[in-house]
């Protein structure tokens, strides 16, 4: 959630507290307001009686009489009108108000045109999926599918389509760091390459032997034949940045790594290298 969202909760909470403790303050004012005109009221109807029995029946009486009636009325009123306005707000008091549920981000609905993908709308509240696209990657045809997450803003947008429309380089890209992360021996790296060839049995070695038309395990190759299957944009470290994670596995079943395991790239909107992960 933006600063400026988390703000705006802020002092809707502040305003909402203060209006509530002024309504509850006008209440006892009017509370004791009422108590004073009682005291008030019992006087004049004992000073009336008082009259009433040393003077009889008089005009006096009959309009003291007429003031008391009608403060005892007004009172009665004014007691029930308190009594239901302290009622309703006991009751909202009671609520338990969710700030989170009920300030609701604007939503970003941005129409946007990539090399690749052609015409798309991207919704904030509900990113974009791509649907499998074939591509020329690394001489060869790739099948690959995408997204970009939900809640970027407008700017993060147009820094996704850059990225989207510089597929094909960060892939050359990618392909470089991984070779270079094997000459480094890279621990992740090394175990991705011999878990499929230790840990998946007789039939998934068969499959990476014959993917990579080889006898025995050759790291390079593998390496080389690693195909592009899906990528996601996402939200970046830095304020308005986005990043693109690429996921890279030997062979792919539609959607899906043949090992449920993936190498992944995580590039910045700059094209720059940043990370990589084994993801299992």
């Amino acid at each position: 959630m933006s600063k400026d969202i988390e703000e705006t909760m802020r002092k809707a909470e502040e305003a909402i507290a203060s209006l509530d403790t002024m309504a509850h303050q006008s209440l006892d004012d009017a509370e004791q307001k009422i108590k004073k005109a009682v005291v008030k009221g019992g006087i004049w109807v004992v000073a009336t009686l008082i009259l009433y029995f040393i003077w009889g029946t008089t005009w006096f009486f009959w309009v003291s009489f007429g003031i008391s009636a009608i403060t005892v009325l007004g009172i009665i009123f004014a007691k029930v009108m308190i009594a239901k306005a302290r009622t309703k707000m006991d009751r909202n008091d009671d609520k338990d108000y969710d700030f989170d549920a009920d300030i609701v981000e604007d939503e970003i609905v941005v129409d946007i045109e990539t090399k690749i993908f052609g015409k798309q709308t991207y919704s904030s509240q509900d990113g974009l999926d791509f649907d499998n696209t074939k591509m020329i990657l690394n001489g060869k045809e790739n099948s690959f599918r995408g997204s970009i997450f939900d809640d970027l803003n407008s700017i993060q947008i147009e820094k996704a389509v850059v990225l989207l429309d510089s597929i094909e380089e960060i892939d050359a890209k990618a392909r470089v760091k991984w070779l270079e992360l094997l000459a480094e021996k890279d621990e992740e790296v090394c175990y991705f390459i011999n878990v499929h060839h230790d840990e998946y049995g007789e039939e998934v070695k068969s499959q990476v032997l014959a993917k990579l038309q080889v006898e025995k395990q050759d790291n390079r190759a593998f390496i080389e034949n690693l195909e592009f299957g899906s990528f996601h944009v996402t939200e970046g470290d830095e304020e308005d940045s986005v990043e693109i994670v690429m996921d890279y596995s030997l062979i792919w079943d539609g959607n899906t790594s043949f090992t449920d395991q993936i190498l992944a790239m995580h590039f910045t909107d700059k094209l720059e290298y940043d990370m990589h992960t084994h993801d299992r």
